[in-house]
């Protein structure tokens, strides 16, 4: 139950990007200024893991798949 609300959920989320993309490149086309990023109107600006994130993640992950072993 819960992974068919995890994949409603993910796709309720695309369809509304998928609308604000449509709303974005409308108004782009109606008149180009003053116009905010889209990655500013979809909010999903990702930073880059520092070292010391990427190392723990790596740890992490060869902790959970050796514990398999």
């Amino acid at each position: 139950m819960r992974s068919a609300l995890g994949g409603y959920a993910e796709r309720i989320r695309q369809a509304h990007r998928m609308a604000m993309s449509a709303a974005w490149h409308g108004a782009v086309l109606s008149r180009a200024s003053s116009i905010p990023p889209l990655s500013d109107i979809l909010g999903d600006e990702r930073q880059a893991q520092t070292e010391d994130e990427m190392v723990f993640n790596l740890q992490a992950w060869a902790a959970a798949t050796q514990a398999n072993d």
